[in-house]
């Protein structure tokens, strides 16, 4: 299993179908512009590849607010016939080294309070808060 980061240049058109493909299993009417969202400077683009097949992919996003340098965890996903084999916590260790690397300040992740995945944040050091957190869908 190979972790990397891929630039929106790298990218092939499989690359595009597998990386909407996995975000599908996140929203079936998730409508991705993939080179967008990775040709941006601030977006890391984080992927698993077994076997030059994309796998599983975490976008770290960074954002510079007045009080600090924010790092958001974003879209984590992994193929399902993949899952259970460490993949998304060898990207989510990625990503942390990464905003280390960058002198990001805090990174954040937002789950649902069902998502299996949130004993993973918890194993990578993620504190839950209690805090209220409100959101404005525009689409």
């Amino acid at each position: 299993m190979i972790i990397k980061v891929i630039k929106h240049k790298e990218l092939t058109e499989d690359n595009k179908k597998e990386i909407v493909g996995l975000m599908n299993v996140l929203s079936s009417n998730c409508s991705v512009d993939i080179e967008r969202a990775m040709e941006r400077d601030n977006n890391t683009c984080i992927i698993a590849c077994e076997n030059n097949k994309i796998v599983g992919v975490v976008m770290l996003i960074e954002v510079n607010a007045f009080t600090a340098k924010i790092g958001l965890i974003d879209e984590v996903v992994v193929n399902q016939n993949y899952r259970k084999q460490g993949i998304a916590f060898k990207m989510i260790e990625e990503a942390i080294r990464i905003a280390k690397e960058r002198k990001i300040d805090l990174l954040k992740v937002d789950t649902r309070i069902d998502n299996p995945s949130n004993s993973l944040y918890k194993k990578v050091g993620f504190i839950k808060r209690e805090d209220n957190l409100y959101k404005l869908f525009l689409k």
